[in-house]
C-alpha cells in the first residue's frame, strides 16, 4: 500500500506527548506543546459569524473558537456535549476548538502508521494515524488546523482575514 507523506513536522519527530481531543466520533491528537490552555465553554462569548462559534478572551485580547464535526467540517451551533474549549498555538496566532474530552498519551503507547494515499488530501490537517489502547487517533498540529480553517474561511467566508485574527478586548 503507498502511503502519503506527511506534511507536518509532528509525523516525522514524533513528540513525546499527545493531546488527545475527541469531537464526536473523531479523535484528534496534536504535540501537548502546542497546546496554551484549556478553557471552559462557559467563558465563551458566543458569535457564530462565519466558521467560528464564539471568542475566548485570553491575555487582553479575544481569540477565535471553532466547532469543528468529526469530519472536521464547521458546526453551525455549538453541541452541547462540547464543554472544552483547547486553546491552541501557533507561533503568537492563538485559536480554540470545542471539544468533548481532552486527554493526553506518550507517544510511546502509540502505533503509528503514515496516512494512506487515499484518504490524503493537500488542505486537510491529518497527517497520520496512530492506534493507542482505545482509539484510532487523527495525528495532526496546531498549523495544519489554523491552514485548514484559514482554507475553509477563504472558501466560504465574506468576513475574511478577520475570524482569525484577534481583537483587543475593548473591541
Amino acid at each position: 500500500m503507498q502511503t502519503s507523506t506527511s506534511r507536518s513536522p509532528t509525523w516525522r519527530t514524533r513528540p513525546p506527548r499527545y493531546v488527545v481531543l475527541t469531537l464526536g466520533d473523531a479523535t484528534l491528537a496534536v504535540p501537548q506543546g502546542e497546546v496554551l490552555t484549556l478553557e471552559s465553554m462557559l467563558d465563551l462569548e458566543p458569535d457564530a459569524e462565519g466558521l467560528r462559534v464564539g471568542w475566548i478572551t485570553l491575555h487582553g485580547q479575544r481569540w477565535p473558537v471553532y466547532c469543528p464535526s468529526a469530519s472536521l467540517e464547521p458546526l453551525a451551533s455549538l453541541p452541547e456535549a462540547r464543554r472544552v474549549c483547547v486553546m491552541l498555538a501557533v507561533g503568537k496566532e492563538l485559536f480554540g476548538l470545542a471539544c468533548e474530552s481532552v486527554s493526553t498519551v506518550d507517544a510511546e503507547h502509540l502505533d503509528f502508521t503514515a496516512l494512506p494515499v487515499c484518504m490524503s488530501m493537500p488542505e486537510h490537517p491529518i497527517s497520520a494515524l496512530a492506534q493507542s489502547e482505545e482509539d484510532l487517533l487523527c495525528i495532526t498540529c496546531a498549523a495544519d488546523l489554523l491552514r485548514f480553517a484559514s482554507a475553509a474561511r477563504r472558501a466560504g467566508d465574506e468576513y475574511g482575514e478577520r475570524q482569525l485574527a484577534p481583537q483587543r478586548e475593548s473591541e
